[in-house]
């Protein structure tokens, strides 16, 4: 079974009484104007899941509910426009709050016409409408440790609109523990390597001097760059880092390794192809993740995937995702982390921790998730009656 298969692209009209795909009996909308047109993970997310739910579902036409119209497909390239009526803050909220009233008209309309409705959501795009007939997926509550309106929300509003939805995911036992606080139920299905990566693998390569340390993040607080930065700071470390940070955080984190003196060893990448990034993974060292804060840690299990040894911080979502796979380090201490990457220089260790990965990363399967979040939107459906 292989995720990510391309649908081509049609336009359907919700609001018509005849329908281009007449013959399918239930609807499912999927939530996507946020993430349109973003190369991100959770375009990828989204871009891989629900092309195989629809081909396991054939009985529901699924509505991808973007900025701008309801397409019956993701375009062949994964993107879809989506246009905000401007590009500030409360322009976008504004913006996405016509959209809900949107899509609340279209699920009464397919309701009308006797159509079963279940609609497939992540925390980002939350809404406290139709809850018996949605599942949302919970993929971190970090934002709820911020100040300001986006920490209020994530504190007050979403717990609220979460506790009242049918069917809760959480990526994480961690991330389900912290919701559970706010005694909202949830089921967890773990996130997967994306096959569309994978498809890149092949055999390791040969290490040599400048093999590099590899961190692939953002420059955000939780993520902890500034330890690694520390690190090399501290002592004379030989193999060079190579940080795959967004292209909006290059100039000031080169301003910064400019400003510690340490430059020659620190380089930085962004916006990079699949075949780049496995490239990367084969070629590095290790992965080092020194986050204080995580939903998952995708890369973790990235780089298990490729045979790239992981050093990262001690957390426990980290330890629920990596098990006994990675050198853990406790994340505020620079003199650990610098013993862990000495440890990784020992070929008996890399081996070991390759081995490892390769077992650990069997526990994160596509399989499994796809058919997770089918059977619980099935659940969803057949609460309902056909009219």
């Amino acid at each position: 079974m292989i995720l990510g298969k391309k649908l081509v692209p049609s336009k359907i009209d919700i609001n018509t009484k005849n329908d281009t795909i007449s013959h399918t009996r239930d609807t499912i909308f999927v939530k996507l104007y946020q993430y349109v047109g973003k190369p991100s993970s959770m375009e990828r997310y989204i871009n891989e899941l629900t092309p195989e739910l629809s081909r396991r579902m054939p009985n529901a036409r699924f509505i991808y509910w973007t900025g701008t119209r309801p397409v019956s497909a993701l375009t062949t390239d994964g993107h879809i426009d989506c246009n905000y009526y401007g590009s500030s803050r409360v322009a976008k909220m504004f913006h996405m709050a016509i959209l809900e009233l949107r899509l609340a008209r279209a699920v009464r309309n397919e309701l009308a016409k006797g159509r079963r409705v279940a609609l497939f959501e992540t925390q980002w795009l939350a809404s406290p409408f139709f809850c018996e007939l949605t599942l949302t997926s919970v993929h971190d509550m970090i934002p709820s440790q911020s100040k300001g309106l986006k920490g209020w929300y994530y504190r007050y509003v979403l717990p609220w609109i979460l506790k009242r939805k049918h069917i809760c995911i959480s990526v994480s036992r961690y991330t389900q523990s912290i919701i559970q606080r706010d005694d909202i139920q949830s089921k967890v299905i773990y996130n997967w390597v994306s096959p569309q990566l994978v498809k890149f693998g092949g055999g390791r390569e040969k290490l040599h001097s400048a093999s590099p340390f590899l961190f692939i993040g953002t420059s955000a607080a939780h993520k902890n760059l500034e330890r690694i930065f520390l690190a090399y700071l501290a002592t004379d470390i030989n193999r060079p880092l190579l940080c795959i940070v967004p292209s909006w955080d290059v100039p000031r984190l080169k301003e910064r390794v400019a400003l510690l003196g340490i430059s020659a060893k620190v380089s930085f990448e962004s916006e990079l192809g699949d075949e780049r990034v496995a490239g990367l993974y084969k070629s590095a060292i290790a992965l080092i993740s020194p986050s204080r804060l995580e939903g998952f840690g995708m890369p973790l299990i990235e780089a298990m995937a490729f045979g790239c040894p992981v050093i990262c911080s001690d957390i426990p979502i980290y330890r629920e995702v990596a098990a006994d796979a990675a050198i853990f380090f406790n994340a505020d201490s620079t003199t650990s982390l610098l013993n862990a990457l000495s440890e990784i220089e020992k070929e008996s260790v890399r081996r070991d921790y390759q081995h490892r990965g390769s077992v650990r990363k069997d526990s994160f399967s596509s399989e499994f998730a796809v058919e997770g979040y089918r059977r619980h939107l099935q659940q969803i459906l057949d609460k309902q009656s056909y009219s």
